[in-house]
């Protein structure tokens, strides 16, 4: 068994979407609250993860973002407008769109 204290293992490859900014591992959409999958370390752009999953749901109202399986963030619908939560904290960010 490794030690605790080395890294989680690199998995290759990792696609790297442009408009996320980042790395993306899956997106999944159940009745308008969307998943969003990145490698760990990895953020998204804001604007470009509602872009993208609004091209598979054009009425999502949540997307959860996970990093390397673990909760990260959370972007928000009210309205015409998002606003990004941290879902660690639950605390607002200061990013809307």
């Amino acid at each position: 068994m490794p030690p605790a204290c080395l890294p989680d293992p690199v998995r290759f490859p990792v696609r790297h979407d442009p408009r996320l900014m980042c790395g993306l591992d899956r997106i999944e959409v159940i009745d308008h609250v969307a998943r969003v999958d990145i490698p760990r370390l990895h953020a998204t752009d804001m604007t470009g993860c509602i872009a993208v999953v609004r091209e598979l749901d054009p009425l999502v109202e949540r997307i959860d973002v996970y990093a390397g399986s673990e909760p990260d963030i959370c972007y928000q619908r009210t309205g015409q407008r998002w606003a990004a939560f941290n879902l660690t904290r639950r605390k607002p960010h200061v990013a809307s769109a």
